[in-house]
């Protein structure tokens, strides 16, 4: 198997072509009321599909979801440049196993969390004083960083690993053999509130990028945990 790597790819959003076609309920041609039934309970029908749609889990267990489509979207929509090299996992991949010259990242962390590329230097700086690698972070964890790096450039202060420390503190989730952490403020001491409270399965869709200096901020490339 030979994994997909490729820089921009061009994504047209998928538009209907059927508006000409659609039945005008209102017309008298349409065909009378068992017809207007018949319509109402198909419609009914596709309701139902959707709600008792099944959630889609990788397989197998620990593989990605994330696809060629998925993450050319994920670029289109976030306005990625192509220079950014991403690397679709194979089945065998998992997200603590990254191959050489490449970190984990999750689709959910870009889309959801606003993490860009270049990867900021402060939160490569901070995870990598504390030896933990970017995919072992939550999303809650992820947008706390990012939010006090842009309240920090809001007021002039420069966001270092010692006022992260300072301000922040790991707490482990999960079985302790997937070290997977959350950042969160001491008690009594909330610096930005409102997160959402549920990620649930952010990562069944894991990508890997290519550390180079588009990527990573030059000066932190050395320092990346790509665990």
């Amino acid at each position: 198997m030979t994994r997909s790597l490729w820089g921009a790819m061009t994504f047209t959003p998928w538009t209907s072509s059927s508006s000409s076609s659609s039945l005008d309920l209102g017309s008298s041609d349409v065909g009378g009321e068992d017809e207007e039934t018949s319509v109402g309970v198909e419609v009914e029908e596709v309701e139902n599909t959707i709600k008792k749609k099944s959630k889609v889990y990788p397989d197998p267990p620990g593989s990605s979801l994330s696809t060629v489509k998925s993450l050319d979207v994920l670029r289109a929509r976030c306005g990625i440049p192509e220079e950014i090299v991403f690397v679709v996992p194979l089945p065998v991949d998992r997200a603590d196993n990254p191959p050489p010259g490449c970190l984990t990242m999750f689709e959910f962390f870009v889309e959801h969390c606003f993490l860009r590329f270049p990867i900021p230097g402060f939160l490569l700086c901070f995870l990598s004083a504390n030896n933990i690698a970017l995919a072992q972070i939550n999303p809650r964890g992820i947008r706390h960083l990012i939010g006090i790096f842009v309240l920090g450039r809001e007021l002039g202060v420069d966001v270092t690993t010692e006022l992260l420390d300072s301000l922040l503190e790991f707490r482990s989730r999960g079985p302790k053999k997937d070290f997977r952490y959350t950042v969160s403020n001491p008690a009594k001491r909330k610096i930005i509130d409102g997160f959402p409270s549920n990620d649930e399965h952010f990562e069944y869709c894991f990508f890997f990028a290519q550390t180079l200096e588009k990527s990573i901020d030059a000066e932190c490339i050395d320092l990346d945990e790509t665990r």
